[in-house]
């Protein structure tokens, strides 16, 4: 599997790359990371209320074990793609 996550907002572009082997594991139920990621992202309260709709619905946990990591950073890593 491959997965790329770039930072939100504009130029200098920072993306984050992984890949690598996944293992995917069934859940009766919504896993804890999903709701610590809700809160994370909407507040307590509506973290909460959003993970409670989806309590009890089957879902699915993919776990990436990286065999290579790589970073575009045009701002630290490549700082000469900026002055162009």
């Amino acid at each position: 599997m491959a997965v790329t996550i770039d930072a939100a907002g504009g130029w200098p572009y920072h993306a984050l790359m992984v890949r690598g082997d996944v293992a995917v594991e069934m859940l009766d139920d919504v896993s804890e990371e999903y709701a610590a990621a809700a809160r994370r992202y909407f507040g307590d309260d509506q973290g909460d209320a959003w993970v409670q709709q989806l309590s009890g619905q089957p879902m699915a946990r993919i776990t990436l074990t990286p065999s290579w990591v790589g970073l575009l950073d045009f701002e630290t890593r490549f700082p000469s793609a900026l002055s162009m």
